[in-house]
């Protein structure tokens, strides 16, 4: 009897038991935890009415002594499951309880002598079944879609804000597939999508959904997979973007509407224009490729963050400075400097550019070697002189070292490349350098040359050193880094070196400086003797007397050249396509070169070529054109040109190789 009287009093359930006259006989710990009450404050049902109210489900406060549920207790009657609310005003106490209450007669006895009852806290509970309602109904009221969808495509699943926006019914839902709303999915690629969403955990895509009547909206979808009991399930939130497409549209119509306005300016500013044309295309591209790095890659994810702001850096100085030179008003000595920084901001912009075609190519296996003879201390010399003004606006000790012949060491490579690794050493080492001194040079050690660029800049963190050669990586991706470029410098002299049969490498130390070494093949060039091209042409020769034909449908083109040219005191004549240009040549025997646009309307550059070399063979024609592949130069020799430039071009390149063919010919 003992062990029952434990039990009875240790039992999380609340059980009393009374008399047929309503007297208290029993009560165990757990009861007078749950009415709050002892025993002996309980002795009688009508006390625990006067002690608490009582709640109905609905939130209903009754007097106790008139809840149907305890009028029932008081007369004996079987009280099954009753879920009620107490509320205690003396001690501001609220609880739910459930009750059940079962009477003992006597044997041929129709008034119970006996009730027993049991009270059990589900407070906590009832909180919990709150909570899950307010949950549900805000789910339901959520201005976003929301969809169940198993392994298979069903839709098991939608909330309030589905069916509205669907027009379906949530039982028309549940006879649906996934593809049957959305009209880029079908099964086969419901099946691969399931299985990048379980690799990616959760996704976010853009598509459209179809209505029940059949028109069709964009939305913006976010997938999260989950497997739940055994089951894979996929919850789709969906959100309508309608507003946010027409947006785009409008700021899009806003933008053409702009460019309409400046048509006058443009006229005059064609070639800045064209420029900003093609970079808004690479920036439409370097933002779509940003969007499939996503997916796939968080590193380039961050490079092309790193991209856009760089590209919009010297886009917004082109384009705001340029906004400013429409004012009638604006000083000479205000349009200069507006000029110069339309000039730095577009060198900039082509730096850029020209380091993302390297690491396109680099990365397509197109990069081509062309070795040439090469001294490396008249490279070495040029960088100094080309770099010495950097260093001497920053007030650094700017140091060239060399532990050769005074001629200087010939060796045999791809000097463009080779140049191009020391630059980028280089200008990372300005970059970086805010005091002290910069110091680069080479020696020779067996049969390898070995060069070196070093500074007493912020050095790099060791942790960080075998990751600054990675491509699209900085080691510093933040948007407070206070360093701008495009991360590419390092990857792309890395992988230079390597086609040149070299190595490189770095030692560095924060706050120390960093030193960069990369090592070539010493491979000697074979000097060949013979005279090279006249240094002195430019005295020479009479540039009044020389007659060049521009064969270019581009206005700004055109009148860039023609501007250089006039400077220069070369005659110039004009063709708009090679048709035209051969008739010119016919016309005008007195024409000493031609500058051959490749790309133009009814004849080609490369087919007016071949017509003009039967005419002329011996008329140097050097092609132009704003496309660097190596198969246009290629194609552009075989063609019959007898030089290659690739636009934007340089003035001082393309006089010196105007210099050369009309020398070759004179001579």
């Amino acid at each position: 009897m003992e062990k029952y009287k434990n039990l009875f009093d240790t039992m999380d359930l609340g059980v009393v038991y009374r008399d047929n006259k309503g007297k208290i006989i029993e009560a165990n710990k757990a009861a007078e935890k749950i009415l709050g009450m002892t025993k002996g404050q309980m002795s009688a049902l009508d006390s625990i009415s006067k002690e608490w109210n009582f709640i109905d489900e609905d939130g209903t406060i009754v007097p106790g002594n008139m809840h149907p549920a305890i009028l029932a207790l008081a007369s004996g009657k079987k009280v099954k499951n009753t879920v009620m609310g107490i509320y205690n005003p003396k001690l501001n106490q609220q609880r739910w309880i459930n009750i059940n209450s079962v009477p003992e007669f006597i044997k041929d006895s129709k008034k119970p002598y006996r009730v027993y009852s049991t009270f059990q806290d589900i407070t906590a509970r009832k909180k919990f079944e709150e909570q899950l309602k307010l949950t549900l109904f805000g789910i339901n009221h959520s201005q976003i879609s929301i969809f169940q969808v198993d392994d298979n495509g069903n839709i098991y699943y939608t909330n309030d804000q589905a069916c509205i926006s669907l027009g379906y019914t949530c039982e028309e839902f549940s006879k649906l597939k996934i593809w049957d709303i959305d009209i880029n999915l079908d099964p086969e690629k419901w099946l691969k999508h399931r299985k990048n969403t379980k690799n990616h955990v959760n996704t976010t895509i853009e598509t459209n959904h179809r209505r029940k009547d059949g028109t069709e909206f964009p939305v913006e979808v976010t997938i999260n997979f989950v497997e739940y009991q055994k089951k894979k399930i996929s919850f789709s939130f969906a959100k309508d973007i309608t507003n946010r497409k027409m947006a785009e549209k409008a700021l899009q119509n806003q933008m053409k509407e702009y460019q309409s306005l400046s048509e006058d300016y443009m006229l005059q500013n064609k070639e800045l224009i064209g420029s900003l044309e093609r970079i808004n295309k690479i920036n439409n591209e370097l933002e779509d490729a940003k969007m499939k790095a996503e997916e796939s890659d968080r590193l380039k994810t961050s490079f092309l963050a790193n991209m856009s702001h760089e590209i919009r850096t010297p886009m917004n100085g082109i384009m705001g400075f340029s906004e400013l030179l429409r004012n009638p008003d604006i000083s000479s000595h205000d349009t200069q400097r507006f000029v110069d920084v339309i000039q730095q901001s577009g060198e900039r912009m082509l730096n850029i550019i020209n380091d993302l075609i390297d690491i396109s190519k680099i990365e397509a296996g197109q990069m081509e070697l062309r070795p040439e003879k090469t001294n490396v201390n008249h490279l070495l010399d040029d960088l100094y002189t080309f770099f010495k003004p950097d260093t001497s606006s920053k007030k650094l000790e700017f140091i060239l070292n060399t532990k050769s012949s005074a001629k200087g060491t010939i060796i045999s490579t791809d000097k463009t490349k080779l140049t191009q690794i020391l630059s980028n050493l280089i200008k990372n080492a300005i970059k970086y350098t805010n005091e002290g001194k910069i110091s680069y040079g080479y020696s020779i050690k067996d049969s390898i040359l070995e060069f070196y660029v070093k500074d007493t800049g912020i050095g790099i963190e060791h942790e960080l050193q075998d990751k600054v050669f990675e491509r699209f990586r900085q080691a510093d991706l933040s948007a407070t880094r206070p360093y701008d470029g495009t991360g590419l410098g390092l990857s792309i002299s890395k992988s230079f070196v390597e086609m040149l049969g070299g190595k490189i490498w770095l030692e560095s130390a924060p706050e120390t400086g960093s030193t960069f070494y990369f090592s070539l093949p010493f491979n000697k060039a074979k000097i060949k003797s013979g005279n090279t091209v006249s240094e002195e042409f430019s005295e020479a020769a009479n540039m009044q007397k020389i007659t060049i034909l521009i064969a270019e449908d581009d206005e700004t083109s055109l009148f860039l050249l023609k501007e250089l040219f006039k400077k220069s005191g070369l005659r110039s004549l004009h063709a708009k396509n090679g048709k035209q240009a051969i008739e010119i040549i016919k016309k005008n025997p007195g024409i000493d070169l031609v500058l051959m646009d490749i790309k133009m309307p009814g004849l080609n550059g490369f087919d007016a070529t071949r017509k003009i070399k039967q005419i002329k063979p011996q008329l140097p024609i050097i092609a132009q054109t704003a496309f660097a592949s190596h198969l246009d130069k290629q194609k552009s020799m075989e063609a019959g040109c007898d030089d290659y430039i690739s636009k934007p071009i340089n003035k001082d390149d393309l006089m010196e190789m105007i210099r050369k063919h009309i020398q070759n010919t004179q001579s």
